[in-house]
């Protein structure tokens, strides 16, 4: 008597693989089409940094959990391209940023409005580079882009001198070395670009 034995039937099931379980590679290219903007993104103290990434549309993968956020986040501030308006209105803002003190920003454009000018001089503000964040994010850049803005109406030449003694302001003649004096050796690129001559070309 023959006893048939009875085989299983496998089914062909497709394997489900987890977003975490993709090499880090793979997942830095999907963190690049998510979160990587072809504008310049501008933070200031009015448009703080958690809306350039609801711009960016970041908010679903970085909701995920702490890893793909860290890692988003890095691509976030590294392979974009960063303005921030060297004012008095945004004082510190970096030391308010998550993580200040080791944002891995490496793109960055800094504007430079014209607070006085007079025949002989042109004064800017001087930002806070005492600051520990400040520092951390001028260190590790790769490109600087220097932007200097004359409005069409300045205070007048005597205005300037009461204002040199607070120390808070930098002549448009010291501005290239102020920043190359503070800015890394590996920096690629630094230029300086001055709004107030015709048809400028801004290349960073």
């Amino acid at each position: 008597m023959s006893t048939r034995r009875s085989i299983p039937c496998s089914e062909s099931e497709p394997k489900t693989i987890g977003f975490l379980n993709l090499p880090l590679e793979i997942r830095i290219l999907i963190y690049r089409e998510v979160v990587v903007q072809p504008d310049t993104l501008e933070i200031s103290r009015c448009r703080p940094v958690f809306e350039c990434l609801q711009d960016a549309d970041t908010t679903a993968i970085l909701s995920l959990n702490h890893q793909t956020r860290t890692e988003a986040l890095e691509v976030f501030y590294s392979e974009n391209t960063f303005r921030i308006v060297a004012d008095e209105d945004n004082e510190g803002l970096l030391s308010r940023l998550p993580q200040a003190d080791h944002l891995p920003i490496r793109r960055l454009e800094l504007t430079h409005p014209v607070i006085a000018s007079s025949p002989s001089s042109t004064m800017l503000y001087r930002p806070d580079v005492g600051n520990k964040a400040w520092m951390s994010v001028l260190s590790n850049l790769k490109s600087l882009c220097i932007i200097v803005i004359e409005p069409s109406r300045l205070p007048v030449h005597e205005e300037i001198v009461a204002r040199e003694e607070s120390n808070s302001m930098i002549s448009l003649s010291d501005i290239k070395s102020f920043y190359s004096q503070l800015v890394s050796q590996s920096l690629e690129t630094s230029r300086y670009v001055d709004l107030s001559a015709p048809s400028p070309e801004i290349d960073c």
